[in-house]
């Protein structure tokens, strides 16, 4: 008889810099501070635009992470729907600024923006400085502003990772763009060991909530299925076929926790070919797992 168990599961604890370094947690307006909050006309979501982010060097790694950076930041901020984003086609039509305060609010106010986001890129010994920030068209006062420092091999992050920022400073809200998707998926085309000859292996993958990026978790050549995140986004909980002491084409199930940023593996539920382990979820704590096992019988 197939049954539910819960096991304790050995989550490291801690979390991992996004890029370099995590950005600054937001923090309330301090007594006496006055804080600018983007707002938009009665009953409609504030219009914003992205003037662009400026490349301090004329580098093509330089120019072409800047371009990037708009494009993803204005596609997450778009995605979310709680703004209006002016069109790419209208922003052309622009005077491009040349610096973080060189954005022209009076072109801005004629397409009746009421925030415009603005940022420079400079590249260092170390990766790159990303300088952001949002304008009040209206008043010219900063709305939002940060400053980011990383590698510059993924670009794609910084956005992500300034549109979340953006969210929670102006509507308190947790924004989806810094969110990872698991999947298992036959993409390499290999054939999996043991077991059933001639199938197809899974592994398991993990890619950004936009579909880029997809990174391969996992390389067994095998079956790797039903992918779960750990509450703290630190680990993935995943059912395996694993080879026996029996033979090459000998496997049984087994949940495997599969630790991305420290790169280790852990089969907390001790399976073998007498008690399979497959299918587990995460408790909301993180502490626990539930999961299905014949460990009691298969009768």
């Amino acid at each position: 008889m197939k049954q539910i168990f819960v096991l304790v599961a050995a989550v490291a604890a801690g979390s991992a810099a996004l890029i370099g370094q995590q950005p600054p947690a937001s923090q309330a307006p301090q007594q006496g501070e006055v804080r600018t909050v983007i707002n938009g006309p009665p009953g409609l979501p504030p219009k914003l635009g992205i003037a662009g982010f400026i490349p301090l060097s004329q580098d093509a790694e330089t120019v072409a992470a800047a371009k990037t950076i708009a494009d993803v930041l204005f596609d997450d901020i778009n995605y979310e729907r709680e703004y209006y984003m002016i069109g790419k086609d209208t922003i052309a039509t622009l005077p491009k600024p040349a610096s973080l305060d060189g954005v022209p609010l009076d072109r801005w106010k004629e397409v009746n923006a009421n925030g415009v986001i603005v940022g420079t890129v400079e590249k260092t010994p170390a990766g790159v400085v990303v300088q952001v920030k949002l304008i009040d068209v209206g008043t010219g006062k900063q709305a939002f502003g940060k400053r980011y420092s990383g590698p510059i091999a993924n670009p794609r992050r910084y956005a992500h990772t300034i549109s979340d920022a953006i969210f929670q400073d102006q509507l308190a809200l947790k924004g989806v763009a810094q969110t990872k998707l698991a999947f298992s998926s036959d993409r390499q085309g290999e054939l999996a060991k043991g077991g059933v000859r001639n199938r197809d292996t899974q592994e398991i993958y993990i890619v950004d909530y936009d579909g880029a990026n997809a990174v391969r978790v996992t390389n067994t050549t095998t079956l790797n299925v039903s992918p779960s995140w750990a509450p703290d986004n630190q680990a993935i909980a995943y059912t395996s076929w694993r080879p026996s002491a029996a033979g090459s084409f000998g496997v049984y199930q087994d949940i495997v926790l599969s630790f991305i940023t420290a790169g280790t593996r852990l089969t907390p539920g001790g399976g073998s070919p007498d008690k399979q382990n497959y299918l587990p979820a995460w408790s909301p704590d993180g502490s626990k797992i539930a999961f299905t096992s014949n460990r009691d019988g298969n009768a």
